[in-house]
C-alpha cells in the first residue's frame, strides 16, 4: 500500500518520456482559460484545449440523448447514455452519474462519452454525463450547485422514460480532475441530506480533494505532492494556483473541501480510488482514502499509477499505463456494482 508522500511515486515513467516526445501537450496558461472562456461566452466553440484533446467516440450501439433540466439558476446540460436494445426493453439497469475534468474552467459532458459507453456495454447502465456551469464566468460555487441539482434531477426521474434505471442494481457517481471533487460534494450531501435510493458507490480518478492553503498541521508532514510535483507534466503546481484563482472557491467550504467536511466522512458508500503519482493532487486522493477504510471502515480499492502525471491516459491513450488505466476503470466500477446493495 502506498504511502502519502512517498517519493517513489514521483519517479517519471520512462514510457511517459517516450510516448510523449514530439506529442502536443496540453498547456495550461492564464490566456488558454480566457480563451476558453471568451468562446463560451460568446457561443461560438463548443470545445477547448482539453476537450478537444479527448478523441471523438461514438459506439454505434449505445444511444446518445442531449437534455437540458432545470437548476436553481437556469439549466443545465446532460448526456444520457443507453443501450439501445435496453430502451424498449422491460430491463433496467444500474445508474451511473458522471462529472467531468477541467479545473473547473474546461471541458464538457461530452468528454464521458468512451467510459459511459464501456459502462453501457458491459453493465447494461444508463449512464448520465454533467455539464457544469465554468470560471471564470462562473465561479465557486456554480459548478458545485449545477452538480448537486443535476443529481437531483436524476434522483426524481430515473425511473422515467429518459433513463429507465433501476438503482436497486446500483447508483453511482464516478468523476475525474475537478468532477472527482463534485462526486465528492455530492457524495457527502447525499448522506447528509438522506436521499433515496442511496448511493451505493464512488468513482474518483485523480480528484483534488484539499486546497493546498487548507491542508491542517496533522497532514502537513505526509501530504506532500504539492512540492514534489511542482513542476510535473501536464498538471503543475503553477496550474493549480492558476485554476485555483480562477474558481475562486472558498478553500473550507464543504461544497469544495472533501477532506475537511464538517460532517465528517461516515457512512459514505465504497470508494474505488485512482491516483497518478507524478501530480500534484496526488496525496489528497491516498490520504482519503486512507480516512475513509481506517477511519470508518469503508470498503475502498485504490491504484497508484506510478510516475505518470495528471490525466495522462488522456493525451497519451497508446501508452501501456493508459491501456491499464481504462482496463482498471471498467474493473473498478465492477467491483463497486458488484459490492452487496
Amino acid at each position: 500500500m502506498w504511502k502519502p508522500g512517498d517519493p517513489a511515486m514521483s519517479v517519471i515513467d520512462p514510457d511517459w518520456v517516450k510516448y510523449s516526445k514530439d506529442k502536443p501537450l496540453l498547456e495550461l496558461t492564464e490566456s488558454a482559460i480566457l480563451a476558453a472562456s471568451n468562446a463560451r461566452v460568446s457561443g461560438v466553440q463548443k470545445q477547448d484545449s482539453l476537450s478537444s484533446a479527448v478523441s471523438p467516440f461514438h459506439d454505434p450501439k449505445i444511444l446518445q440523448e442531449d437534455h437540458d433540466i432545470p437548476t436553481r439558476d437556469g439549466t443545465t446540460r446532460i448526456r444520457v447514455y443507453r443501450l439501445k436494445t435496453s430502451v424498449d426493453s422491460q430491463h433496467r439497469g444500474p445508474l451511473i452519474v458522471i462529472y467531468h475534468a477541467g479545473g473547473f474552467c474546461l471541458g464538457n459532458y461530452t468528454m464521458a462519452d468512451a467510459d459511459a459507453s464501456r459502462f453501457c456495454r458491459r453493465f447494461s447502465a444508463t449512464c448520465v454525463s454533467v455539464d457544469y456551469r465554468l470560471a471564470p464566468e462562473h465561479q465557486f460555487p456554480a459548478a458545485a450547485h449545477d452538480a448537486w441539482d443535476s443529481f437531483k434531477w436524476v434522483v426524481a426521474n430515473y425511473d422515467g422514460p429518459l433513463l429507465t434505471a433501476d438503482p436497486a442494481q446500483g447508483f453511482l457517481l464516478s468523476g475525474m480532475s475537478a468532477g472527482g471533487t463534485l462526486a465528492g460534494v455530492v457524495s457527502h450531501l447525499a448522506r447528509d441530506q438522506n436521499i433515496s435510493p442511496r448511493l451505493t458507490g464512488v468513482h474518483m480518478t485523480v480528484p483534488g480533494l484539499i486546497q493546498r492553503g487548507a491542508i491542517p498541521e496533522k497532514w502537513k508532514d505526509e501530504l506532500l505532492s504539492f512540492e514534489q510535483n511542482r513542476n510535473a507534466p501536464i498538471l503543475n503546481l503553477v496550474g493549480v494556483d492558476l485554476l485555483a484563482r480562477s474558481y475562486n472557491a472558498d478553500m473550507y467550504s464543504p461544497l469544495h473541501n472533501v477532506l475537511l467536511n464538517p460532517n465528517g466522512h461516515a457512512d459514505l458508500p465504497p470508494h474505488f480510488i485512482q491516483v497518478a503519482g507524478l501530480d500534484p493532487v496526488r496525496d489528497t486522493g491516498i490520504i482519503y482514502e486512507r480516512e475513509l477504510r481506517e477511519g470508518h471502515r469503508i470498503p475502498t480499492r485504490i491504484t497508484v499509477y506510478v510516475g505518470q502525471p495528471h490525466a495522462f491516459w488522456t493525451f497519451l491513450p497508446e501508452m501501456p499505463a493508459s491501456v491499464k488505466y481504462n482496463e482498471d476503470v471498467v474493473n473498478g466500477v465492477e467491483w463497486l456494482l458488484s459490492r452487496p446493495q
